[in-house]
């Protein structure tokens, strides 16, 4: 164990204050690049070198791997010979771990599965088809990030008309539809994610689990605390209201994440709920130059939703930001491609460079040209290994295992690989089990009996009997590694992929065998770290590893990646692409105040990714659906203080007159004579970025006005119904906001 003078040598004096504090509320406001994780790291050292039991503190932070780091930090200060240490986890996993000691208790089975997004979107397509077709207008996803919102704001299905802002005409639906899904979802003994946060706040409102938890937990610490939203707030101060030992870190200048259900109000009143909280502001920035900081500083203060704060470099000036004007996307790829050339000339690695963007799709032009030009980039996204399709073919038997209650793990597995049980099969046994009353895997089992399997039923007998011999392996004790080995061999998951590598012609290093051989790794590691663990902690381990970064660390390539993306991460060298109208801030958020402040944040996040050199970019034309759309510089670079910008008079920038932002097709000469004569028009009330709202397809946002013909005509971008082309004089549209 280190000494508590080894602990505080090196702190400044607000991080010492954060640290050294003992009882009660605490908020560190801590800048970005301000040594943040160095303070709850040594906090947690702290406490434990004044006699606080490692065992009964918590720290929550968003990421498995920021919670893996953070573990590894806090190893050194545990003595060799103590028993448990800190619980440091994601909400999440911290969620599954209670609920699987204390579930009972509001009648949750501890083998429960959870369900991930993929597994979601399958049930929700189910539920459709059971409660009727999807709503007009509707996908699938879109009725999964309903219910997610909705769960998110603790709203019942009965209460999508009262609590939720959608379209009326929707509502009836979207509620049978939610209905049905949780139904569906307690028939398969599963939770979503949003259920591992709801159903821990059920364990807080009962008396037994909640006063067992509060024994367990003396001192609470929850990171990156501008990123929750309302059931994790909650969770926090339910967790935390025996002693009031609760220590949230966090920055409302980095709350990005209102789009999924962050609420920024959580960490600028903390005040308000905790009067008595001694609160820390960590400005010293030990990560990026002054005049990188001074352009971040300059436009985030713009917002009114914030802590006045200012970050200090330790380092110097540095070098003065770049604005890029570019002609188009691929004069813009291009100015990228040599700003790297520049970058590796210097001696700067490739690992080293990011070029960040609004949303993903932008990238196009700019791999493209990588490509062209042999640089090696790595785009921050694609398919994560658990989520690829032979690992979850694999999971999936190792979840109808644990749980035979799965009936979406069962499904995919039944007939994966072919062994004669298809469709028809599948709809006999279904129909069984619904006459019977009995879960489809208990028809599974009694397929001797189905005679109108016909030549399915030895198949289906092989099936279950196979299955049952690797449950009873489970329940005579056996390691994770073994049980494995023995599904992929028992299930002829192996040979299938093999074969398909074969035919394929794929180098072995890339075959699917060989991620399942990886998989087989992971399972060794779980049983040297956790060698009493069991199968149902194991998938749930696996199943909440779900890092939005997917960076790897030790490859040499320049990283593409969205600002969503970027946080958390550092770079000596940044270049942010398509500052523009309409794309930062993005066309959704025009006419609203709260979106545009996270918009702001947005760019503060990507500026503050760079240590060294910063570049922002602009075009005035880009290729968007179809259209050579005539773009303009993003108000924020306006909003930048022109002493830390090199070579161009940002005060120059002006916004464009939302009349000008017209689509400008050059292969129709017509429409852009008429496209450039409506300004002149002034009978047209509606322009690009008016939010409005139409009496079917609910709120939305003008994303183009257009004349065609003698009509004036418009693509609106509607939170729900998607993108719509309407005109104008028929429409029953309302303007909500100019």
């Amino acid at each position: 164990m280190i000494a508590e003078e080894q602990i505080l040598a090196d702190l400044t004096g607000p991080q010492r204050e954060a640290v050294t504090h003992m009882e009660g509320p605490l908020l560190v406001l801590a800048g970005a690049g301000s040594g943040k994780t160095r303070v709850i790291t040594r906090r947690i050292g702290y406490l434990i070198s004044q006699g606080v039991d490692p065992s009964t503190i918590v720290a929550i932070t968003f990421t498995n791997k920021a919670a893996a780091e953070m573990a590894q930090r806090v190893h050194q200060f545990l003595d060799s010979e103590s028993g448990f240490g800190p619980a440091i986890s994601t909400f999440h996993k911290f969620c599954v771990q209670l609920l699987r000691m204390y579930g009972k208790t509001i009648g949750l089975e501890s083998n429960f599965t959870i369900f991930d997004t993929s597994d979601t979107g399958k049930l929700i397509k189910t539920a459709c088809g059971d409660v009727g077709a999807l709503p007009a207008g509707m996908t699938v996803g879109k009725v999964e990030g309903v219910i997610s919102r909705a769960k998110s704001q603790m709203v019942r299905p009965d209460e999508l008309s009262s609590k939720l802002d959608l379209p009326q005409y929707l509502v009836p639906a979207l509620s049978r539809i939610y209905a049905r899904y949780e139904d569906m979802l307690r028939e398969n003994k599963a939770l979503d994610f949003d259920d591992l946060l709801l159903k821990t706040l059920d364990l807080l409102n009962e008396p037994f689990a909640r006063d067992a938890i509060h024994r367990r937990y003396q001192y609470l610490l929850v990171d990156e605390y501008q990123d929750t939203n309302r059931v994790q707030y909650l969770l926090a101060k339910g967790f935390s209201a025996h002693t009031r030992n609760f220590c949230a870190t966090g920055d409302p200048d980095q709350s990005i994440y209102g789009w999924r259900g962050a609420e920024i109000g959580n960490i600028l009143d903390f005040e308000k709920d905790f009067p008595d909280a001694k609160v820390v502001y960590l400005e010293n920035n030990y990560r990026s130059t002054n005049h990188i900081l001074n352009a971040a500083d300059s436009l985030i203060k713009n917002n009114k939703q914030r802590k006045d704060k200012k970050l200090i470099s330790v380092l110097g000036q540095g070098e003065k930001l770049k604005i890029h004007s570019c002609e188009d996307e691929n004069d813009e790829a291009r100015q990228v491609v040599e700003l790297i050339r520049q970058a590796k000339l210097k001696g700067r690695a490739y690992s080293q460079i990011a070029v960040m963007c609004r949303v993903n799709s932008l990238f196009r032009t700019v791999e493209q040209t990588l490509r062209d030009n042999g640089i090696p980039y790595q785009l921050a996204r694609g398919v994560s290994f658990f989520q690829r399709k032979e690992i979850r073919d694999l999971m999936s038997y190792l979840r109808v295992i644990a749980n035979p209650a799965d009936t979406v793990g069962l499904e995919r597995i039944i007939n994966m690989p072919t062994r004669g049980i298809g469709a028809q099969a599948q709809a006999v046994l279904k129909d069984y089990a619904r006459t019977q009353g009995v879960i489809f895997y208990e028809a599974v089992l009694n397929a001797d009996r189905i005679p109108s399997l016909g030549k399915s039923q030895v198949n289906v007998i092989r099936f279950a009997e196979m299955m049952e011999r690797l449950r009873k392996t489970v329940a005579n004790g056996v390691t994770m590694e073994e049980l494995v080995r023995q599904t992929i061999d028992a299930s002829s998951l192996r040979n299938y992929y093999q074969k398909r590598s074969e035919k394929d012609n794929r180098p072995d290093e890339l075959s699917p065998v060989a991620n399942l051989e990886e998989f087989v790794g992971t399972a060794q590691n779980y049983d040297r770290e956790a060698p009493d663990g069991s199968l149902t902690d194991f998938i749930a381990q696996l199943s909440l590893v779900n890092d939005i970064d997917a960076v790897e660390d030790d490859s040499d390539r320049v990283v593409l990646l969205t600002m969503h993306a970027a946080k958390g991460l550092e770079f000596e060298q940044v270049v942010i692409i398509a500052v523009e109208e309409e794309i930062l801030p993005h066309a959704m958020c025009l006419g609203n105040d709260n979106q545009i402040e996270e918009e702001r944040r947005l760019l503060f996040v990507g500026i503050t990714r760079a240590k060294r050199e910063l570049h922002l970019c602009f075009s005035h034309h880009r290729s968007t659906r179809g259209s050579y759309r005539q773009n303009f510089p993003s108000r924020f670079l306006k909003e930048i203080d022109p002493q830390s910008v090199e070579g161009m008079d940002v005060s120059e920038l002006t916004r464009p007159t939302r009349v000008s932002q017209f689509v400008i097709s050059p292969r129709k000469s017509a429409d852009t004579e008429a496209v450039t004569a409506l300004p002149a028009r002034p009978k047209c009330q509606y322009r690009p970025g008016q939010r409005v709202y139409h009496q079917k397809f609910g709120y939305g946002v003008i994303q183009e006005v257009y004349l065609s013909g003698t009509n004036y005509n418009a693509s609106i971008q509607f939170n729900i119904a998607g993108l719509k082309k309407l005109v104008l004089g028929i429409a029953p549209l309302h303007i909500v906001q100019s």
